[in-house]
């Protein structure tokens, strides 16, 4: 409900704009209790992919939520969260419909995004967007959380492994340039939370 109030106040406002999203179950609680608003004027853009690897959708995805909260326009990303390979990363992110969503992502005025550990039966594991062999190399490099997929450490560096270098996801800057907002509850989000916050993302 807290969350949903910060998100309100930026699509509350009459001027056109663009608010960026990510994914995951608080994120998407927090936009259950969004209070309806109609704003056409907005755009509503993802910033990670919706798909696994075998084309299966994910159940968390926000963008769509939103946008049909708004009756704003909608951007999602149409690729898998990881590639099969850096090169298949660097196709995917040549498309046009790629270019849009980053070109969008740039220019808006809040991002909310969900932010998650990484460990045995994370999102990012259970949802099927990492296998087993992947989650392990993850950890193995101190990876302790992320964000749309971005794993980072305890001090809130990106994690330099195969898994990020196959992210299809909008990179994160370090520091952050823009509004990010990180939606996350629990006792298990301590570690991660912190470690973002070290690293400025």
């Amino acid at each position: 409900a807290s969350a949903a109030g910060w998100l309100e106040k930026h699509i509350a406002q009459k001027a056109p704009a663009v608010i960026a999203v990510g994914t995951g179950r608080t994120l998407r609680a927090t936009v259950q209790q969004f209070s309806p608003v109609e704003r056409p004027q907005h755009k509503i853009v993802s910033r990670v992919g919706n798909m696994a690897r075998d084309g299966s959708a994910s159940a968390f995805d926000v963008v769509m939520r939103l946008a049909d909260r708004v009756g704003g326009q909608r951007f999602p990303m149409p690729t898998p969260v990881v590639a099969d390979s850096a090169e298949e990363r660097e196709l995917l992110q040549a498309q046009r419909p790629f270019q849009v969503v980053r070109e969008l992502t740039a220019q808006a005025q809040a991002t909310f995004v969900g932010l998650a550990g990484v460990g045995w039966k994370a999102p990012m594991h259970e949802d099927g967007f990492i296998n087993d062999a992947e989650l392990g190399e993850l950890t193995e490099r101190g990876a302790v959380g992320e964000i749309t997929g971005w794993a980072f450490d305890d001090n809130g560096r990106l994690i330099e492994d195969s898994v990020n270098a196959r992210l299809v996801s909008i990179p994160l800057e370090q520091p952050a340039k823009q509004l990010i907002i990180a939606v996350a509850a629990g006792p298990s989000k301590v570690v991660p939370i912190r470690a973002a916050l070290r690293g400025q993302l």
